[in-house]
């Protein structure tokens, strides 16, 4: 697990250096954590002009990606979310954010909220399912990281379908 002894060691720095800029190990991975997301937000995919279908899939493509490449550093984040009020309010207005930008690029005419809910529920199913596949390495699931071509055209079908559509069907 994550010890203030081991962060201290990987960091070639004293423990009572630790302490002068952090209380304990959860405000310094509450701060990673942030500094990850921030950069995975400004470094997402920005695919104007192209197909929806074509962004979204490049998109599930970048995530699939950071999942499989982090798994293990996103393992440690859904305690947090739990454990940390302050992170779990910094993690929820991100996603907000997020399903805005989405939200803004879904076509038709349906209300502002109502394609907003549609992204976090996107998101949050995505999240979790990625997570069940490269971090918890849920058994009836863990083969399709071995299969992520497959695994963004199953995503895209659903985000696109739920992206576009209708109010009512």
């Amino acid at each position: 697990g994550l010890t203030v002894d081991g962060i201290c060691a990987a960091a070639d720095m004293a423990r009572g250096t630790f302490y002068l800029y952090y209380a304990d190990r959860a405000k310094i991975a509450v701060t990673v954590y942030r500094m990850f997301w921030t950069a995975v937000y400004e470094l997402r995919p920005r695919l104007r002009g192209r197909s929806l279908d074509e962004r979204i899939r490049v998109t599930n493509m970048f995530y699939l990606a950071l999942y499989a490449r982090n798994a293990a550093f996103l393992a440690g984040q859904a305690s947090l979310v739990r454990e940390r009020p302050d992170f779990a309010l910094w993690h929820d207005q991100m996603n907000h954010r997020w399903s805005q930008v989405v939200a803004a690029n879904m076509p038709g005419d349906l209300p502002r909220d109502e394609k907003i809910l549609r992204a976090r529920a996107l998101t949050a199913m995505a999240d979790e399912l990625l997570s069940n596949i490269f971090t918890a390495r849920t058994p009836s699931l863990r083969h399709w990281a071995d299969y992520p071509e497959r695994l963004a055209d199953c995503l895209t079908a659903i985000w696109t379908q739920v992206a576009t559509e209708p109010r009512g069907r």
